[in-house]
C-alpha cells in the first residue's frame, strides 16, 4: 500500500505557482493616479519593454470586484486537464473531451458546452518514465519504491504534477484528468493531496475494452516502459478484470520501436517516424499474438494510430476512453449540483405572505395562483 504522506523536506507548494510572474511585476509598475489619488497598476510596462513594439499604454481603471451572481454551471461542471504530457496529447484530449460531451448532449449555445480548465505546462513536469525507471519497482522493497515516488528530489515529476493539480483545483475544476498514462503511477498520492478526484485513465481504458470486447482475455498493450515495467495496467486490471492476460512487445521492439516512436517520433513532431514505428510493432503483435484487442496505453500513440488502420483488431484509445468517462462524470456532477441548488433554494424560499380576510380564508397573492388557473 502506497503511503501518501509528504514530508516537511519536500519542495514547498505555495499558493503562487512556480511558473507565475515574479512578484515584482505586481508592484514595480504601480503609479499614483493624478485624477483619483489611488494607485493604479501598469502591468503592461514590462511586457511592452520586452516586446519592443507596442507603444500604446492601457487606460487606468479602478480595481474591480467581481459580482457574486455571475452565471454558474449549466449541463456540465468544469473539468481540469493536468496537461503538458505531452503538449499535443493534451490538445488531443481537450478536443476528444469536447466532442464526447457533444455526443452526450448536442449544445445549442456556447454556454451549454463543457467547461475545460487546461494547464498545458510541459516545462513544469519532468519526464515520468525517465525518473520512475531509475529503480526497478519489481526488484526493491515496497517502502523503497514508495520513497522513490515521494522523494523530495526536484527531478521527481511529482512536484510539477502536484503544483499544476493544485492550480487547477484553485481555478475551480471539479475533478481532474491527465493526458499521460505513466503519470498515473502518481495517481494515489496526487489524489490524496487534493479535495477533488482524479479520474484514472486505465480504469477508462479497461471499461472501454469490456464494452468493445466483453470477456476479452488476451490484450496487447503499447505504452512507455514506465507504464509497462511498473504494472500500471496489470495492477489496475487485477481489481476488476483479473482474467485478462497482457501481451507486450519484446524488449528490443519496446526500445527500438515503441519508445522510439514516442520520443523520437511524436514528441519531436516527427509523425511519420512515429507512425511507422508503431505500425511495425502493431502488425507483429496482431499476427504473432492474435490478441482480442490492443490498448494504446500512451497518449502520444493515438495521435498517429487509429482504429481504421487496423480493421481486423479492436484498438482501444485510452485518451478517447478517458474523454468519454470525463464527459459522463461532468454531466453527472452538474446534475447533482443543480438538484442541490434547487433543493437549497426551496428550503430558503420565504413563506408566502397571506392577507387575512373577513370571509374566514386567506386571500391568494398573484404568485400563489395555481398554474392551471393562469
Amino acid at each position: 500500500m502506497l503511503s501518501t504522506s509528504i514530508d516537511s523536506s519536500s519542495p514547498s507548494l505555495v499558493s503562487r505557482p512556480p511558473w507565475a510572474p515574479a512578484p515584482k511585476h505586481e508592484t514595480q509598475d504601480m503609479a499614483a493616479s493624478t485624477s483619483t489619488g489611488k494607485k493604479t497598476e501598469r502591468r503592461y510596462d514590462t511586457t511592452v519593454k520586452a516586446l519592443g513594439t507596442l507603444s500604446i499604454r492601457p487606460r487606468a481603471f479602478p480595481k474591480l470586484t467581481i459580482p457574486a451572481n455571475i452565471p454558474g454551471i449549466r449541463k456540465f461542471v468544469p473539468v481540469g486537464v493536468l496537461g503538458g504530457m505531452g503538449p499535443l496529447a493534451t490538445l488531443d484530449l481537450e478536443e476528444k473531451l469536447r466532442q464526447a460531451a457533444l455526443a452526450i448532449d448536442p449544445c445549442k449555445t456556447d454556454q451549454d458546452n463543457i467547461g475545460i480548465i487546461s494547464f498545458n505546462m510541459p516545462h513544469a513536469i519532468n519526464d515520468r518514465t525517465e525518473y520512475l525507471n531509475r529503480i526497478d519497482k519489481n526488484e526493491v522493497p515496497e517502502q523503497e519504491w514508495n520513497d522513490h515516488l515521494l522523494s523530495s528530489n526536484p527531478e521527481n515529476p511529482l512536484w510539477g504534477l502536484l503544483s499544476v493539480a493544485k492550480a487547477l483545483e484553485n481555478a475551480g475544476a471539479h475533478f481532474l484528468i491527465m493526458p499521460c498514462n505513466t503519470a498515473h503511477m502518481y495517481h494515489p498520492v496526487l489524489e490524496s493531496q487534493l479535495d477533488v478526484p482524479i479520474l484514472h485513465i486505465a480504469d477508462a481504458a479497461l471499461e472501454a475494452l469490456q464494452q468493445a470486447k466483453p470477456g476479452a482475455t488476451k490484450v496487447g498493450l503499447l505504452a512507455t516502459t514506465g507504464t509497462v515495467n511498473n504494472g500500471l495496467y496489470t495492477d489496475r486490471a487485477n481489481i476488476n478484470y483479473p482474467e485478462v492476460e497482457w501481451v507486450y512487445p519484446d524488449p528490443k521492439s519496446q526500445k527500438d520501436e515503441v519508445m522510439k516512436g514516442i520520443y523520437d517520433g511524436v514528441k519531436k513532431n516527427d509523425m511519420a517516424l512515429g507512425k511507422s514505428s508503431f505500425q511495425s510493432v502493431m502488425w507483429r503483435m496482431i499476427h504473432g499474438e492474435n490478441p482480442d484487442a490492443i490498448v494504446l496505453g500512451c497518449t502520444e500513440i493515438p495521435l498517429v494510430v487509429q482504429q481504421k488502420d487496423y480493421p481486423s483488431t479492436i484498438v482501444i484509445d485510452a485518451t478517447q476512453a478517458l474523454a468519454e468517462m470525463a464527459a459522463r462524470y461532468s454531466m453527472k456532477l452538474a446534475a447533482q449540483q443543480l438538484r442541490r441548488n434547487s433543493t437549497t433554494a426551496e428550503r430558503t424560499k420565504p413563506e408566502p405572505v397571506r392577507t387575512p380576510s373577513t370571509g374566514g380564508s386567506a386571500k391568494m397573492k398573484a404568485d400563489e395562483v395555481p398554474e392551471s388557473v393562469l
